[in-house]
């Protein structure tokens, strides 16, 4: 088996990412599946040919599996700040899908638990380095179209970039 084991909770379509890349790392495994039902955790296991893999509907009992070491939280937004503390005072290190939180109060919580428990964590902003969005970034300036108010991606086969901008005063 390999060295670090992986729990992944929630299994809508950005699963199957994080389980094609931790898959392709020759370090890691996934070791367990959590989703509200047993059966969407079983067809990701099929799905990706994972042979080590528990499967399970309640997530602590996943995140005490003995032989994770990461637990990556994939869920609604709405359970991130819960999902991380339980995971750090697991003492699992931690990958949170954006957002982080959905409050500030929340994330303070996380923070200190994270701290607390001397675990690392990293939020998930693969699209950061996308091309496309560096170049819509180099667009978005006072210049050409007045301060951004509001940034929204969504990302599937198809990527909308929507930028939504205060009209510039002149």
């Amino acid at each position: 088996m390999k060295e670090i084991g992986v729990g992944i909770v929630g299994t809508g379509w950005v699963s199957d990412e994080y389980i094609r890349a931790f898959s392709m790392n020759s370090h890691t495994e996934i070791r367990g599946i959590c989703s509200r039902t047993i059966e969407k955790a079983e067809y990701k296991k099929q799905q990706h040919n994972l042979e080590h893999c528990s499967l399970y509907t309640d997530y602590e009992k996943m995140v005490n599996q003995s032989d994770l070491d990461i637990i990556c939280i994939l869920t609604p937004n709405f359970q991130h700040a819960e999902q991380t503390i339980i995971a750090a005072e697991a003492k699992k290190n931690i990958v949170i899908e954006k957002p982080l939180a959905t409050d500030w109060n929340d994330m303070k919580k996380m923070q200190k638990a994270v701290h607390d428990n001397k675990v690392r964590t990293i939020v998930g902003f693969v699209l950061r380095w996308n091309p496309l969005f560096k170049t819509a970034k180099k667009f978005i300036n006072p210049f050409c179209f007045g301060s951004p108010i509001e940034k929204m991606a969504k990302s599937r086969t198809v990527l909308l970039l929507t930028f939504l901008v205060a009209s510039q005063e002149r």
